[in-house]
């Protein structure tokens, strides 16, 4: 018994020692590949300086290369041993090219690719079977290669064999692949789906997958650009105009033209290359009819470019620049300083191109500091650069998460490790230097200058056979960032706030080395100046965008094997890097110098962008400051800094009271009447911050009014017809004009009969001044619209109650006829008592005595999706509905009108509405359009000159076509034109009147009151005053909106 009891205990303890060292194995070989997957399989382990002093000796990890292990002991072994390899794949391949394309593109562009190859040492000998290319040897062709001529055509560079190199087995020992076409590769028939899986390291394509289906095609740029605006930094700054896919689209363009009315206009092209473009207008009938066609014809249409900028003071322009990706994930751009500019007719010539004339960039440059001040080059160089690069930045984000780039390539052409694309963008400056692209191709027309287009593709070519050098540089530059680096390999740690793997090693060595034989290009991705590009790039990456597969999905299959990192992830690591290579090239002496401190780098901002405000607005001023037009001040580390500013400026200078003070944080100015706008920027005192202008009540006149003229004597009258600075009226005198047979004491006692309604009743300001060639003498507070045959009833406080009495009044327009609402409501109550900046349907019945009801609905809203906004007749609908019951007499008043945007067409929608309701006998009136959109105000859509002319016979022939309808006008179009500058707050410079709070009602309410220990609580607007019995009371501002809205009332009452 106890025999067996021993054999069984050593039997369970030999199978316990056993378990033991089977756990252990396990635990050894779990923690082993735990380790593998942490480092990833198959890289190198590397440190930098500064973590060599915290962990230690270095251990050398070891990698199998062929039948040897190899062992690195530093991080500058092993970039040398990856860009020897890069130069060895490169050198390996034969010195040759694979052609294919469209016969046409190939005459056109290969000359100049032969010519550059030739001159680094590739011989090049094409065997062409095509007769009519010019230029080339006797056609050759083949048996193997015949069943290819039916898509395409192919050329053999040196020892190329066509028998070997058919589109289905395209990785053989070429050097570069050229396809020749306006389509993709795979469309041009250049090479079949999966052939791009196959290519040896150091090949290179001239195409970028994908890049066709996201910004090469004009729908596919009009879908990407759209899709983009989704992004709050796009949508902030767009790069395009907004457009639309025809005839998908249709039903939203309309309602979008509908909306902003007859002051936009839009440009129809076709989306073939080189195909047809007009520009038409929806409101006018005849294009209207022209339009009903891309109902079922395919087409793009894009805004037509407002204010574009004009040269020489009157001829548009646009330019052709032309960019080299040679990476896209992550982004590597070279933007050409070479390009061709393109003079170009006016509107009325459609935007057309001016044959012949093209200048250079270098000479726009020179034009534009010449007419517009020096630096003025300097600014749209850098604006140029800015929005060439987000438009490859949102190409980047599509790219990489579209289901076409995962299902059809390989992991291997992820990053466009082989690609490589030239492409021509089409850009267009506004007046502010404000530039957008219009169309991009990826196939350019290069310049008809030979030596121009040779240049291009010389420096191209360059490019794309640089090799070797930069390991050392990029180690130094890479050991004195202190971004908590990790190298995929030994010492990828959790620790590493980031990990690099060998394909980004790769790619950082590329662009150093590709930076070194870059010639008339400029890298401008990655940047020294990318921090102005960080809210874009982490924008892209943090919205959805409509149209892409869910990231995480993407993301595990793109990088399942061969990891790369995006943009995004590798973005402030790329501007560091850039900013040392940029501050100190290759100099040994100055990178051992760097500062190695991230935490106190300091996002750069360019010299021009300081400056930019002072280069468009004070371009005539010799007087400059520091490093440009204001000091360059020094920052602070502390964080008590962090809510300071250092300094405010203003431009036109200004003297602020109080005098600037960091700890102060309201300040006020006086300008002068004529100074319309006033830029004002802030600099922040801390390191770690930057100043932003917010205007909380939008572009404005900082004193509202002009300061009232006190007279000792009788004043003489003046008259005013229109401003000098805005002469819409081409034939008429502008400026104050003295009217001899007038006195101001008559002005009242006018025996003019009273004015009938309708749309041809012409007047001018009658203003008291001491002398009419100075307006500072005049008392503004007193101006009169005066027209020149007739008078505006009087209309007394009891005759417009009366008057008023039992009638509904619907006002549809913008925020201009919301003015005149309230300045009626205020005007039959004796006080405003409720208002507010309603931009939906509402309706006031306290009016009156509860004998009056005012509606309002806002149109239009183009603040809302192109889809989502009501059309014109539904608003009418709408608002009919909610003020129902009403009749059918004069007892109902619809009231019409907006700044710009109302057109003949929105009256004939009108009437068939009112038909529709049964209200065919209702009291109309409309409204004429006004003055706005006149500043050229960053940001803020604005008119020029020639665009006010055409506002106003628009206006004449919107009034006479309302009068034909049976519509009673109020033209405000001249009376607000006259007084332009005198606009209220708001950023479309077209209010002229102001809502504000009555204090001194509320000051005679409150003394009756007997006020606690602690205060009331402030009381807001349309807010309920809890226990509080005394409303607050506003008043409507402004004279030349009282003015209007009584000739309205006078419309309506008709009392004689």
């Amino acid at each position: 018994m106890i025999h067996k009891l021993r054999r069984l205990f050593r039997t369970r303890l030999w199978d316990i020692l056993v378990t033991a060292l089977g756990l252990l194995s396990f635990s050894v070989y779990i923690l082993h590949q735990s380790r593998q997957d942490l480092v990833g399989k198959g890289d190198i382990t590397m440190v930098t300086s500064k973590e060599k002093a915290k962990a230690g000796p270095v251990i050398s990890p070891k990698r199998r290369n062929g039948n040897r292990t190899v062992q690195w002991n530093s991080l500058h072994e092993y970039l040398e041993e990856l860009e020897v390899q890069l130069t060895k794949s490169r050198h390996n391949l034969e010195k040759s090219i694979l052609v294919a394309g469209e016969p046409g593109v190939i005459g056109r562009d290969l000359p100049l690719y032969q010519r550059a190859f030739k001159n680094r040492g590739f011989d090049v000998k094409v065997k062409n079977p095509f007769n009519n290319l010019p230029g080339f040897s006797s056609p050759l062709v083949t048996d193997h290669f015949s069943d290819t001529l039916a898509r395409g055509t192919y050329f053999a560079l040196k020892t190329f064999s066509l028998s070997d190199e058919r589109p289905k087995n395209i990785g053989s020992n070429w050097t570069v692949f050229l396809c020749f076409s306006y389509g993709s590769g795979q469309e041009a028939g250049c090479w079949d789906e999966g052939d791009l899986s196959n290519l040896k390291s150091g090949q290179k394509v001239n195409r970028v997958p994908g890049m066709r289906n996201v910004l090469w095609r004009k729908d596919a740029f009009c879908h990407s650009t759209n899709e983009a605006r989704g992004v709050p930094a796009i949508r902030r700054n767009p790069v395009s105009p907004p457009c639309w896919v025809l005839p998908q689209q249709i039903d939203q363009f309309l309602g979008v033209a509908d909306a902003l009315g007859t002051d936009v206009r839009w440009l129809f092209k076709s989306p073939s290359p080189g195909g047809t473009k007009q520009i038409l207008h929806p409101t006018k009938d005849s294009d209207f009819f022209k339009i009903k066609q891309y109902y079922t014809t395919r087409a793009i249409v894009q805004q037509y470019f407002p204010n574009p900028l004009l040269l020489h003071g009157h001829v548009p322009i646009s330019i052709q620049l032309y960019a080299l990706v040679t990476s896209i994930t992550p982004l590597r751009v070279f933007l050409h300083t070479k390009g061709i500019v393109q003079y170009r007719f006016n509107y009325a010539g459609e935007f057309r191109k001016i044959p012949d004339k093209p200048i250079s960039l270098s000479m726009l440059y020179e034009i534009l500091n010449a007419e517009f001040g020096s630096k003025t080059d300097e600014l749209v160089k850098e604006r140029i650069e800015a929005v060439v690069t987000k438009v490859f930045l949102i190409s980047e984000r599509f790219i990489s998460l579209s289901a076409w780039n995962i299902r059809e390539h390989s992991e291997e052409m992820q990053g466009c490790r082989h690609c490589f694309q030239l492409f021509s963008l089409d850009v267009i400056l506004n007046s502010t230097f404000h530039p957008t692209v219009i169309e991009v191709n990826g196939q350019p027309t290069l310049p008809k200058d030979l030596s121009l287009s040779q240049e291009i593709i010389d420096d191209t070519v360059s490019i794309l056979l640089a090799d070797g050098g930069t390991a050392r540089e990029l180690e130094r530059e890479l050991q004195n960032v202190d971004f908590k680096l990790g190298f995929k390999g030994f010492n990828c740690r959790s620790t590493h706030v980031l990990c690099l793997s060998s394909a980004d090693l790769e790619y950082l060595i590329i662009t150093r080395q590709q930076t070194r034989v870059k010639g008339e290009y400029r890298l401008i991705y990655p940047s020294s100046l990318g921090y102005e590009y960080s809210t874009v790039v982490q924008d892209l990456y943090r919205f959805p965008l409509r149209g892409l597969l869910p990231f995480d999905h993407v993301r595990h299959r793109q990088f399942a094997h061969r990891f790369i990192h995006s943009s995004n992830d590798l973005h402030d690591l790329l501007t560091t890097l850039q900013q040392f290579s940029d501050d100190h090239g290759s100099k040994d002496d100055d990178l051992k110098n760097l500062s190695s401190s991230h935490s106190n780098l300091r996002p750069r901002k360019s010299k021009i962008t300081a400056e930019v405000n002072q280069t468009v607005v004070n371009r005539s001023s010799s007087a400059e400051w520091g490093d440009g037009f204001y000091p360059q001040l020094p920052c602070s580390n502390d964080e008590a800094t962090m809510p300071l500013l250092s300094a405010i400026y203003t431009h036109p200078p200004l003297n602020l009271t109080p005098t600037f003070d960091p700890e102060n944080t309201d300040y006020y100015t006086n300008v002068p009447h004529d100074i319309l706008s006033v830029r004002v920027w802030g600099v922040a005192m801390s390191c770690s911050c930057e100043a932003r202008a917010f205007n909380k009540f939008g572009m404005s006149i900082l004193g509202h009014q002009r300061w009232s003229q006190r007279y000792d004597e009788t004043p003489i009258v003046c008259s005013l017809k229109q401003n000098c600075k805005l002469k819409f009226l081409e034939t008429e005198d502008c400026g104050l004009q003295r009217e001899v047979d007038i006195k101001w004491d008559d002005v009242d006692r006018t025996t003019s009969p009273l004015c009938q309604t309708g749309s041809d009743i012409q007047g001018r300001w009658l203003i008291p001044c001491e002398s009419c060639s100075s307006s500072d003498s005049c008392n503004w507070q007193q101006a009169k619209w005066q027209p020149y045959s007739c008078q505006y009833a009087k209309i007394t406080f009891q005759d417009a109650q009366n008057c008023l009495a039992g009638k509904k009044i619907l006002f549809i327009g913008d925020s201009t006829n919301r003015g005149i609402m309230y300045y009626l409501m205020q005007r039959i109550n004796g006080s405003l008592h409720q208002w507010d900046k309603t931009h939906q349907i509402k309706s006031y019945s306290n009016l009156n005595e509860n004998r009056t009801v005012a509606t309002f609905a806002y149109y239009p809203q183009f603040w809302l999706p192109s889809d989502d906004r009501p059309a014109f007749d539904a608003t009418v609908h709408d608002i009919v509905q909610h003020s129902q019951p009403l009749e059918d007499g004069s007892n109902t008043i619809l009231v019409v009108g907006g700044v710009h945007w109302l057109a003949p067409q929105h009256l004939k929608l009108m009437e068939d509405a009112l038909m529709r309701e049964g209200l065919t006998n209702i009291l109309r009136v409309m409204k004429g359009l006004g003055a706005g959109f006149h500043q050229a105000v960053d940001g803020v859509h604005n008119l020029s000159l020639a665009d006010h002319i055409s506002l106003f016979h628009h206006n004449q022939e919107l009034s006479n076509f309302a009068s034909s309808l049976g519509y009673r006008v109020v033209d405000t179009f001249n009376m607000t034109m006259a007084r332009f500058t005198e606009f209220r707050p708001g950023t479309c410079s077209c209010h002229f009147h102001e809502v504000v709070e009555d204090g001194q009602y509320l000051t005679d309410a409150l003394s009756h009151l007997e006020l606690q220990e602690d205060p009331k609580p402030e009381v807001f607007p349309n807010q309920p005053h809890n226990d509080w019995d005394v409303p607050l009371s506003y008043r409507v501002l402004g004279n030349i909106n009282a003015m209007y809205s009584e000739m309205l009332l006078s419309s309506i009452c008709d009392i004689s």
